[in-house]
């Protein structure tokens, strides 16, 4: 009986959940982009933030956040942190005061409504198996959006976590924070993989955390110790994952 009333339980959570998101699709989407069509990207943010609120609330999804105070508020910051699931950029978003734009599938840019969204809104585009002077490119594109005053959102696993670990780190992310003279803040978010996993159908209501980290300076350390800045970066968002976790798995395993 109980694992039945746990399948059932799950089951309307999940038709909840699901739900609210079909009515942000058909509805939030077009809102949304027409706001970005007649406002400036910081004057939708304001607007964008009230509608991802109300979607979250109607889901059941509630979200806490600490330490984005520590944010410099006057210089290009990148955040970097853990990938979970698909509903991270619009956790992420209502937790920051200002604007975040980040990288763009160029698949993604094909998705009517969503595509020309994006694309105005300032998304930087790229390949998924981009080579170097794509990736070199797309960062330079990046690069200019944190001189226009937003917050840049990198991934630096690439991916969704398949199990809950944070996975090895690709170094892009690291080159555009340096050639920017950006600061990285590292996040993370707990409970986000109790509301949805990667690779499951189910869609849980809950409570998601997202902390934020000391920002770190890009420029003192440069190319020559790119990978010191990640070892940094990825102990960082270990602390705040499971603060007995760090020691032991601070170093990146080494990929482009």
């Amino acid at each position: 009986m109980t694992k039945i009333l746990h399948l059932v339980a799950r089951i309307t959570g999940s038709l909840r959940v699901y739900g609210v998101l079909l009515a942000l699709l058909l509805l939030g989407f077009p809102i949304i982009f027409l706001a970005i069509s007649i406002w400036p990207r910081h004057q939708a943010w304001g607007f964008i933030q009230k509608i991802f609120r109300l979607t979250l609330w109607a889901a059941g999804i509630h979200v806490e956040q600490f330490g984005i105070e520590k944010v410099p508020p006057s210089a290009p910051a990148i955040l970097m942190g853990n990938h979970v699931n698909w509903l991270d950029h619009l956790i992420l978003a209502t937790a920051l005061p200002t604007p975040l734009v980040g990288f763009e599938k160029t698949e993604n840019f094909k998705i009517p409504i969503y595509g020309p969204m994006m694309r105005r809104w300032g998304n930087v585009e790229v390949r998924r198996r981009a080579d170097l002077q794509e990736a070199m490119q797309a960062a330079e594109n990046a690069a200019k959006i944190l001189a226009q005053g937003c917050w840049f959102l990198v991934f630096p696993e690439g991916t969704r976590t398949r199990n809950g670990e944070l996975g090895a780190f690709k170094k892009g992310g690291f080159h555009m924070a340096v050639d920017a003279n950006a600061v990285i803040v590292p996040f993370a978010f707990t409970g986000a993989r109790d509301i949805m996993a990667a690779g499951k159908w189910w869609i849980s209501p809950g409570c998601v955390t997202v902390r934020f980290a000391a920002p770190i300076y890009a420029s003192q350390f440069g190319k020559p110790q790119l990978e010191s800045l990640m070892t940094e970066t990825r102990t960082a968002i270990l602390q705040l994952l499971d603060p007995g976790d760090a020691p032991d798995s601070a170093q990146p395993v080494k990929e482009g």
